[in-house]
């Protein structure tokens, strides 16, 4: 549905003022919490959305466009771009039929990649939390790892949720496990490797409601990703 909605304008712009510059660790009672998604474009059996709202604090959904060089050598290319870019879309619609909006900043527009990016918004915000999906590649965890031990020291507290998987990689180990006969990298040989792992937990429900931050920080328009240019 996302390829017949218009393109929003910037969620900061429907706001009267913008967003004046507040120390990282406000009133942590007032201040709003970031929720920072990465791979998950949707509301319903979003943890780490639904673990922000939960904080019944004001939320800021927040998109980075990573630089290419936090990719580990897959960058988004060609049709994955494209999809980002309706997946985007089709979020930022979802969000505005609840009141909300979404943030979105270009982590390559300068060297600090997506550090530069999160500390910008914090200090426009005022935000003391960010909540976000564990991503499972390792250049990712790597990149997260600085990103949360750089985010400690200057006082802000972050909260990672479950990710899009449903087994973790190091629960989950087909290639230890073995599948007999059955085709390596095939689906009946990942669901061997899944055969000792519990139930995983219940989907949890999109939120009905978020609240908002008195003034949202300042966001890029979707078209200003470049995600969608055609070859």
């Amino acid at each position: 549905p996302s390829w017949h909605l218009p393109e929003l304008p910037p969620v900061s712009s429907s706001s009267s003022m913008r967003a004046s510059s507040a120390p990282l660790g406000g009133r942590a009672t007032e201040a709003p919490v970031l929720c920072w998604l990465r791979q998950e474009m949707r509301l319903e059996d979003n943890r780490a959305l639904a673990a922000a709202a939960a904080t019944g604090r004001p939320v800021i959904p927040l998109y980075v466009h990573p630089a290419e060089a936090e990719e580990g050598g897959w960058p988004l290319v060609g049709a994955a771009k494209f999809w980002q870019h309706h997946a985007l879309n089709n979020l930022q619609h979802a969000l505005a039929a609840l009141g909300s909006g979404l943030v979105l900043r270009d982590g390559g527009t300068d060297d600090g990649g997506t550090l530069t990016q999160l500390l910008g918004v914090l200090a426009e915000s005022g935000a003391t939390d960010i909540f976000y999906g564990s991503c499972y590649e390792p250049w990712r965890q790597a990149r997260d790892a600085e990103i949360c031990k750089i985010l400690a020291d200057a006082g802000v507290r972050t909260h990672c949720q479950r990710g899009s998987l449903l087994f973790a990689p190091w629960d989950a180990r087909p290639d230890e496990k073995g599948g007999g006969p059955l085709g390596f990298g095939s689906v009946g040989w990942f669901l061997n490797g899944c055969r000792d792992c519990p139930e995983p937990p219940p989907p949890v429900p999109a939120p009905t409601r978020l609240r908002t931050p008195r003034v949202w920080p300042s966001s890029l328009p979707l078209s200003a990703l470049g995600l969608a240019r055609m070859p």
